[in-house]
C-alpha cells in the first residue's frame, strides 16, 4: 500500500518565431501549476512453490491549472482534473532455479504534459481543452532462463492505446497534439549475456515491434484523410545492440557498445523515410572506482560515436515544409566524476 504526490509549476512565455529567434510579440504568457496524487495497492500471492500471482490496483488524478497573465484578447485561466484507475495482473512460473516464466495483463494512464496542452494551433493561451489523456492495455509473456556462464531473457508483447497523444504539426519550433483513436504496437524483445573471462562479459539485445495506428482520420482542411494501418512515425521496427563490459586492473571497468537502428518513418501519412544508422554507432567509457574515505569517488572518460559517423538519431514528426532530421552530434568526448557513499 502506497501514494505518491508530485507538484510542479511553470512560468511560460511564447513569443513569435522570426527566423529562429524570438521576437517581441507575446502570444503565451502565464502561470502553469500541476499536482498530481497516487494510490496503490499491491499483493504478491504464493498459490504453489512454482507459482505465483502478483496483482495491484492504482487509482491517479492529476489537476492542472492556468492563469493567463496575458488578458488583452480575453482571460484563458482555468482548471483541468484528469482521472483514472488502473491495475496488473501477473501470473508467475519457477520451475526451477535457473528459469522464471511469466504472463500478465495491466492498464495504464498517461495525461498530456503542459506543453502538449498549451501548444495549440490558434496560438491561444490556456490549456486545449480538447486535448485528453491516452489509456492503454498491454499483454506480456516471457521467459528468464541460466545455464553456466550463459543468460537470456524473451518478451513478446502486445499494446493497444485508444486516444494516443501524437503529433500532428510542428511550425517554427513548436509541436501540436492531438488524440488518435486507436494504437496498437506488437514485438518482441530479446536480450543475452555470456561471460567470456571472469572480468569480460559480453552483451546483446535486440527489439523488433510493429506500431500502427487501428482508427485514426486525419482532417486536412475539408479533406477527410483515413490513417487507419499506417505505421507510427518516429518509431524503428528493429533496434540492435552489442556490448562488451570489463574490468581492468580491478578498479578500472571498461564498456564499449556498438547500436543500430532500421530505417523509420516521420509523418503520419507515411511519406517521408528517415534512414537507419548504416553500420551502426560505437561508444566506449572507462571508470575507475576509487574509495575516499567514507565515500567512493568514480572518475570518468569516454567518447561517443567513436568513427564520426553522420546519423539521424531521431525525427520531428509531422515536421512543417518536411523538416523532420534531427541529426546526432558527431565524435563526442566526455569526462567527469560522481561521488557517492561506500
Amino acid at each position: 500500500v502506497g501514494a505518491d504526490l508530485q507538484a510542479q509549476r511553470d512560468d511560460r512565455v511564447n513569443r513569435r518565431s522570426l527566423g529562429g529567434v524570438a521576437g517581441p510579440d507575446i502570444l503565451v504568457s502565464q502561470r502553469e501549476t500541476v499536482r498530481e496524487l497516487g494510490a496503490f495497492v499491491q499483493l504478491t500471492i504464493p498459490i504453489t512453490a512454482r507459482w505465483r500471482l502478483r496483482t495491484g490496483t492504482r487509482h491517479d488524478r492529476s489537476r492542472f491549472a492556468v492563469r493567463d497573465d496575458l488578458v488583452t484578447d480575453g482571460d484563458a485561466s482555468g482548471q483541468r482534473t484528469m482521472a483514472a484507475n488502473s491495475g496488473h495482473l501477473a501470473l508467475t512460473w519457477l520451475p526451477n532455479p535457473a528459469v522464471t516464466a511469466w504472463a500478465s495483463i495491466a492498464t495504464s494512464f498517461e495525461t498530456p504534459t503542459t506543453t502538449e496542452l498549451t501548444n495549440r494551433v490558434e496560438g491561444d493561451g490556456g490549456f486545449n481543452t480538447e486535448l485528453d489523456p491516452q489509456r492503454s492495455v498491454a499483454t506480456e509473456v516471457g521467459v528468464r532462463a541460466a545455464r553456466g556462464r550463459w543468460r537470456g531473457e524473451a518478451t513478446a508483447y502486445r499494446s493497444v492505446t485508444r486516444d494516443a497523444l501524437v503529433a500532428f504539426r510542428e511550425d517554427a519550433g513548436r509541436t501540436y497534439f492531438r488524440n488518435a483513436g486507436r494504437t496498437r504496437s506488437t514485438g518482441i524483445e530479446m536480450a543475452a549475456s555470456v561471460a567470456l573471462a571472469p572480468s569480460i562479459l559480453l552483451l546483446t539485445t535486440l527489439t523488433h515491434n510493429k506500431a500502427v495506428f487501428t482508427d485514426y482520420t486525419l482532417m486536412d482542411g475539408a479533406e477527410s484523410i483515413d490513417l487507419s494501418g499506417r505505421r507510427l512515425a518516429g518509431v524503428p521496427a528493429t533496434v540492435a545492440r552489442i556490448g562488451l563490459q570489463g574490468v581492468i586492473a580491478r578498479k578500472v571497468r571498461v564498456d564499449v557498445d556498438h547500436a543500430w537502428s532500421s530505417a523509420m518513418l516521420a509523418d503520419d501519412r507515411n511519406l517521408i523515410t528517415v534512414p537507419g544508422w548504416g553500420w551502426g554507432v560505437t561508444g566506449a567509457r572507462v571508470r575507475w572506482e576509487q574509495p575516499w574515505g567514507r565515500y567512493r569517488l568514480e572518475p570518468f572518460a569516454g567518447v561517443s560515436n567513436v568513427f564520426n559517423r553522420d546519423y539521424v538519431g531521431s525525427v520531428t514528426i509531422n515536421g512543417g515544409g518536411g523538416r523532420v532530421y534531427e541529426p546526432s552530434p558527431g565524435r563526442t568526448v566526455f569526462i567527469g566524476a560522481s561521488v557517492g557513499n561506500r
